[in-house]
């Protein structure tokens, strides 16, 4: 049966650090890219399917959250609810029925 040592445990603590730093370093560099997509007008912003205001929003997350994830998350999700909006059938409607026929026969 092994133990675990005190060298053990500096090294497990340090391989934790070490590993949240690459990811704060690797989310800071994706935050680098979305600071560059503020220079793009707003059209070229729609054609890839985000808002300046979104863009905005994402700048202002936190480091530790991926705001390239958010952004691509909360666009999708405005989006959708577009598209829903635009060409869904209102739920009031219910199923249609066929018209009764007038001639009976």
């Amino acid at each position: 049966m092994s133990s675990i040592t005190a060298a053990d445990l500096r090294f497990s603590g340090k391989a934790r650090a070490a590993g949240r730093a690459l990811r704060l370093l690797r989310d800071w560099r994706r935050r680098a890219k979305l600071r560059r997509l503020r220079h793009f007008d707003d059209r070229t912003l729609d054609d890839m399917g985000i808002t300046r205001d979104e863009l905005a929003w994402a700048s202002g997350l936190p480091l530790r959250v991926n705001a390239a994830l958010a952004l691509e998350e909360r666009a999708g999700r405005r989006r959708r609810e577009e598209f829903d909006r635009l060409y869904a059938i209102p739920s009031s409607a219910g199923p249609r029925r066929a018209a009764p026929s007038k001639g009976g026969g």
